[in-house]
C-alpha cells in the first residue's frame, strides 16, 4: 500500500495513501434439508428439494484517502484540524451453477457430489459498489484543561447489481450527500485522569434485500458515549471505563423464506433498535518485564416494541493476555497467556412444515478459550517460538444464524524466526 507524506513549512502534514486488493475463491457446498423425517430417517427441505452449490467468486476492492491536518491560532489559542476526502470501490462477480441434491439419509455418511456442467442451472451476477466522504474534525483548546471536537462526514454510496445471466433486471441503488455530525469533549481532572462525552451519526449501507426484491435502505442513528480514562507509570499502562446507547433505524435481520430468483436470501429491516453496554479496557506494563492487556464488554439490544435482538451475539465478553519476560536468562525468555469468555448465546428460529410451523432454539453455551505462548531469543537474529491454541480443546461454535460454524479445536505451532 503506497503512501506519501508531505510536511510544509508550517507545520502542516498532508498525506495519502492508496490500496487495491483482488482475490478468488472456489466454493462447493450444499444445503441437504432443514429437519429430519422421524419415520425413514430422510432429510427433508421445507422450501423444495435440497440443492447443491458450485460457485466461482473474485473481488477487486480499492480505496484512496487523503487528509490534511495542523494546528491554527484562533482568539488566543491554538487549535488542531484535520480535513480529508476518501474514496472505496468494491467489484464482485459470482457465477454460481446448482443441481438438485439427491435423496439423503441420516445414516448416510458419504453423499455422492453432484456433477455440474452446462446443463446445471447457473447464475451469475456482478455486484459494484462505490462509497466516497468528505471528513473533517476540529479540535479546540477551551482552555489548559478542556477540548472541544467539533466534525463529522459527507458520504455518498451507490451501488449496482447486474445479473450477467440477462434474467433479472439490475438492480441500482444511491443515496447522496448523507450528513454525519460528531461532537466531543474531553476534560482534564488531573495528570492522570480524564472525562470524555461524545455523540456521532451512523450511516452505514446494507446490500442485503427484501422480500421484494429490492435492496433495503441503509442503516442510520446515533451513538452517544461518555467514560473516564486514567494512565499511570509515565502513560506506560491505561485504564478506561465507557457506557454507550446507539439506536439505529433499518437494521437488516435475515427472515427464513426461499431465497430471491437473484439467488440472495430475504432480509427485512428492524427499526427503533436500541443497544445499551459498557466496558472496561486495560492495556500497557505494569512493570518493564511485565505486559498484560485486556477488557470487559456489556451490551443488550432491543427494538421498539421490547423484543431482543442480536441474540446470536454474546451480550458478555472478557479479554485478557499477559506476558513475562526473564531477562536473566541470556537474551531473553517470555512467557505469556490469554483467555477469551464469552456468554451464552442463542438463535430462533422454526421449521415449517406444510402448514405447520415448529418454532426452535440454538443455543451456544457460555465457553472461554485459554491459549498459551513461549518465545526465546537465541541472539539478537534468532527466535524460537512456540504457541497452543485452546489448550483445553474447547468444543464452540463461532456462529449460530440457522447453521453452526465450528470453533478452531486445539493446535500446537512452533516457528524459528531470524532478522538479518
Amino acid at each position: 500500500m503506497p503512501e506519501i507524506e508531505y510536511y510544509m513549512d508550517n507545520g502542516w502534514l498532508i498525506k495519502a495513501s492508496y490500496r487495491f486488493a483482488d482475490g478468488a475463491i472456489d466454493v462447493l457446498n450444499a444445503s441437504l434439508g432443514d429437519y429430519v423425517e422421524k419415520e425413514t430417517g430422510n432429510f427433508v427441505n421445507s422450501w423444495g428439494t435440497g440443492q447443491a452449490l458450485h460457485s466461482d467468486r473474485e473481488s477487486e476492492t480499492e480505496s484512496f484517502n487523503i487528509f490534511t491536518s495542523g494546528d491554527f491560532s484562533f482568539f488566543g489559542a491554538d487549535h488542531e484540524l484535520v480535513v480529508g476526502f476518501n474514496y472505496g470501490s468494491n467489484e464482485f462477480v459470482v457465477d454460481s451453477r446448482y443441481e438438485v441434491t439427491p435423496e439423503v439419509n441420516i445414516s448416510d455418511y458419504l453423499v455422492p457430489a453432484p456433477v455440474f456442467d452446462e446443463n446445471s442451472d447457473r447464475d451469475v451476477y456482478k455486484d459494484n459498489q462505490e462509497q466516497t466522504g468528505f471528513y473533517g474534525t476540529a479540535r479546540f483548546s477551551l482552555g489548559d484543561s478542556t477540548k472541544l471536537m467539533l466534525g463529522g462526514r459527507i458520504s455518498s454510496w451507490d451501488f449496482k447489481s447486474e445479473d450477467l445471466s440477462g434474467v433479472e433486471e439490475t438492480v441500482t441503488h444511491s443515496d447522496n450527500n448523507i450528513v454525519t455530525p460528531y461532537v466531543g469533549i474531553v476534560y482534564d481532572v488531573n495528570q492522570y485522569a480524564s472525562v470524555y462525552a461524545s455523540h456521532t451519526g451512523i450511516f452505514l449501507p446494507v446490500t442485503n434485500y427484501g422480500a421484494d426484491g429490492q435492496l433495503l435502505e441503509p442503516t442510520e442513528g446515533t451513538n452517544t458515549e461518555a467514560g473516564v480514562k486514567f494512565a499511570f507509570f509515565d502513560d506506560e499502562l491505561t485504564i478506561s471505563a465507557a457506557i454507550y446507547q446507539s439506536n439505529k433505524d433499518n437494521v437488516a435481520e435475515w427472515i427464513d423464506l426461499p431465497k430471491l430468483p437473484n439467488g440472495q436470501w430475504v432480509y427485512e429491516s428492524i427499526n427503533g433498535v436500541k443497544t445499551d453496554g459498557y466496558e472496561i479496557e486495560f492495556s500497557g506494563a505494569i512493570s518493564p518485564k511485565w505486559n498484560v492487556a485486556g477488557g470487559f464488554t456489556h451490551n443488550t439490544a432491543e427494538d421498539n416494541a421490547g423484543n431482543v435482538r442480536n441474540t446470536g451475539l454474546p451480550s458478555e465478553l472478557f479479554k485478557l493476555t499477559s506476558n513475562y519476560t526473564f531477562e536473566k536468562y541470556v537474551p531473553a525468555l517470555t512467557v505469556g497467556a490469554s483467555i477469551r469468555w464469552q456468554s451464552k448465546s442463542y438463535y430462533e428460529n422454526a421449521i415449517y412444515v406444510g402448514d405447520d410451523i415448529f418454532p426452535y432454539t440454538q443455543s451456544q453455551p457460555a465457553y472461554s478459550l485459554v491459549d498459551l505462548m513461549a518465545r526465546y531469543e537465541l541472539s539478537d537474529n534468532v527466535t524460537l517460538g512456540i504457541n497452543i491454541n485452546n489448550i483445553f480443546d474447547e468444543q464452540y461454535h463461532r456462529s449460530l444464524w440457522g447453521y453452526t460454524d465450528k470453533g478452531e479445536p486445539q493446535s500446537f505451532s512452533a516457528s524459528i524466526r531470524w532478522n538479518m
